[in-house]
């Protein structure tokens, strides 16, 4: 089974990435480039860091439930990490934004490639099993 093992790295990924955001949104936001962070963002970088520990500890738990409910858990983190990409490609290539707060956008959305990739492999390679 591939999937646990998805889950196993992507639960440091978003619990890295939350922790970070929630603990300090001004050094993740200067980690791509010298902008100013209104404060409206910042609370939506914390706010989204709440979502990313809860993400984190799911696919924490979900690596010691039987095979079909790591499935369920699999198709809902594949469909939710799938959209995000989509919504992240399309902001990439319509957004009128400074090449700073495009860096940062680009970032974000290679991350959700990523995780779909892998949540999208692991499903069809466990399925096939």
């Amino acid at each position: 089974m591939l999937l646990p093992s998805v889950f196993r790295v992507h639960r440091f990924i978003a619990g890295g990435f939350g922790i970070s955001l929630l603990l300090s949104p001004e050094s993740v936001n200067n980690a791509f480039g010298d902008r100013a962070l209104p404060i409206e963002e910042k609370f939506t970088l914390r706010s989204w860091a709440a979502f990313m520990i809860g993400i984190a500890l799911i696919v924490n738990r979900a690596i010691t439930y039987p095979a079909q409910i790591q499935r369920d858990i699999g198709i809902a983190v594949f469909s939710c990490v799938a959209i995000e990409s989509v919504l992240y490609g399309y902001t990439c290539a319509t957004l009128d934004a400074t090449d700073d707060y495009l860096k940062g956008v680009k970032a974000t959305g290679c991350v959700f490639l990523g995780l779909t990739l892998a949540y999208g492999a692991a499903l069809i390679r466990d399925k096939q099993v």
